[in-house]
């Protein structure tokens, strides 16, 4: 029974002896991990649609002696440019933190699809940040088949770079076509995104450059459609297009915002 005293009383010692984490140490080991987890799901789509990868060589010279230094890159999946590793975002087309279970449902895509590949793809950093506000969007290239081409919605991307280190300015991916790797028959992966995520975005951001004054009404009207892309979606596409359609002003502002 003492023994049983000593051990409890030596264990609540323990217990006072140690400092609880603060809310920073938290919030930097929440980031830690899901920075861990976008690296995984980086190295996931990487594979899935068959990015290049390579290293550059550098030669440094310090005080007389010479050393190489090698940098990762990575192909962005739009422009094509090799840029360094971290200029190039694993993109969530669906974003993971404000999609609602509501919109799941409606594109038909079962739970944890916000993780998969297939949700993602490979761009330069100001790419991504121009997709996320639906400052430019992907449409369909008419009369090509599985080919899809950028369209800059925001007149005030087009002097900007598509990363930090990069030269090559948004102007240059109006009418771009995003680069996806060959669909084989035997291939039992999917080297696709999600095409009806796409549509969607399309569709919103489309409504958003109206209303921001970016494109005109004709513009807007004559827009491609995505129909009949994603036979496995569970709404018809001409449905989303209505849901999307009849979504409130207040909605579609919130839309713009992502």
């Amino acid at each position: 029974m003492v023994q049983v005293v000593l051990a409890t009383a030596e264990h609540m010692m323990d217990g006072w002896s140690g400092r609880s984490p603060s809310t920073a140490e938290k919030k930097a080991e929440k980031n830690q991990r899901e920075k861990a987890n976008q690296e995984i799901l980086k190295g996931r789509a990487i594979a899935l649609y068959k990015v290049g990868s390579r290293q550059r060589k550098e030669k440094i010279t310090t005080n007389g002696i010479t050393t190489e230094q090698f940098y990762p890159e990575l192909k962005c999946m739009l422009s094509g440019e090799w840029l360094p590793y971290e200029e190039v975002r694993c993109v969530h087309l669906l974003p993971k933190k404000k999609t609602s279970a509501t919109t799941m449902l409606m594109l038909g895509l079962p739970a944890g699809s916000l993780n998969e590949p297939r949700n993602t793809n490979l761009w330069a950093e100001m790419i991504e940040m121009a997709f996320d506000a639906k400052e430019l969007c992907f449409e369909p290239v008419p009369l090509r088949t599985n080919q899809l081409r950028c369209r800059i919605l925001d007149p005030t991307l087009n002097l900007k770079p598509i990363s930090t280190s990069s030269v090559v300015l948004m102007s240059q991916m109006e009418g771009k076509i995003l680069e996806l790797p060959e669909q084989k028959k035997d291939d039992k992966l999917t080297r696709r995104p999600f095409m009806r995520v796409l549509a969607f975005h399309y569709e919103c951001a489309m409504k958003a450059a109206l209303l921001e004054g970016w494109i005109s009404s004709e513009e807007y009207e004559s827009r491609q459609s995505y129909q009949n892309w994603s036979p496995e979606c569970k709404s018809s596409f001409l449905q989303l297009e209505s849901e999307v359609s009849s979504l409130s002003v207040a909605v579609r502002e919130s839309l713009k915002q992502g």
